[in-house]
């Protein structure tokens, strides 16, 4: 029996035709793997896109758009309520590529009964995810430091593009609705291994954008993302002794790094988060 995936892919402002998600899926032959594929569309732009272009490239799709930009956790947790028929879910960005090692590296998670996989991901070169989680603060990993097959979940965190979910920790473990886009993997998984001791690291690697790496010239709309990357801190460790304190201070060593290497005191604007975090709601 082939085993039933649902593609989770959300477009922003990119058309169906220009997603290298969409695309190299379209191209993918699955039943050499023995898979059943199904894909759940978001599209989370304005005015929507052309349901028949996306099905002229996957094939049964299901479509969803409101003409709003949605939050991310609210609609990975409403597809996978609205697309139970499966054996696993892989949540996907809109760029990127799934190949056939991608695909040959699922074979032995499915035989591992571990709940969540996740691949290795690169941003130039860069190890970019998995990471390690310490109090508030993220760690970067090196190549060197990441097994694949199955590990420790204990306070490994990833990306959630090219994550696969079992169907049975989607009906135990829902996305954090507080959240909006930063943070929602990273609590996901956070949480996950509160349940769970293991994760399994796929033998792949997939390359990804990142907004917080690149175009740092336009450094108003590099601090709207820090922004919101450092105020979703206040749910994503909600459970840490002293969080907003340790947050502050984290803020306060993050600003005062930046201003001395990027020689830009424009970094100083990120203190005003500080009063944020100590008044947010939970």
């Amino acid at each position: 029996m082939n085993t039933r995936i649902n593609f989770i892919v959300v477009l922003y402002s990119t058309e169906p035709e220009s997603s290298k998600t969409l695309r190299s899926l379209s191209n993918v032959d699955f039943a050499k793997y023995g898979i059943d594929a199904a894909y759940c569309i978001q599209d989370n732009s304005l005015s929507g896109f052309d349901l028949g272009s996306i099905q002229r490239m996957l094939g049964p799709v299901n479509y969803y758009h409101t003409g709003e930009n949605k939050k991310l956790s609210a609609v990975y947790n409403e597809l996978i309520k609205d697309n139970c028929n499966c054996d696993y879910y892989i949540i996907l960005d809109d760029d990127s590529v799934i190949d056939d090692s991608y695909l040959l590296s699922l074979l032995p998670f499915f035989k591992s009964n571990v709940k969540v996989a996740v691949p290795l991901i690169k941003h130039n070169g860069d190890l970019i995810s998995p990471g390690r989680i310490s109090g508030v603060r993220g760690h970067a990993l090196s190549e060197s430091d990441v097994a694949v097959g199955v590990v420790k979940s204990s306070n490994l965190v990833a990306m959630m593009s090219g994550t696969v979910l079992s169907r049975s920790i989607v009906e135990e473990l829902r996305f954090d609705e507080r959240l909006n886009f930063y943070g929602v993997d990273t609590r996901f998984f956070l949480s996950y291994s509160k349940i769970y001791d293991v994760i399994f690291i796929l033998n792949t690697t997939l390359e990804h954008e990142s907004a917080l790496r690149d175009n740092l010239s336009d450094f108003n709309a590099l601090k709207r993302r820090l922004t919101n990357l450092i105020l979703s801190k206040v749910y994503v460790f909600d459970d840490v002794k002293f969080h907003r304190i340790k947050i502050s201070l984290y803020v306060l060593a993050f600003v005062s790094k930046r201003i001395i290497t990027t020689r830009n005191l424009n970094y100083i604007l990120l203190l005003k988060t500080i009063r944020s975090i100590m008044t947010k709601a939970n």
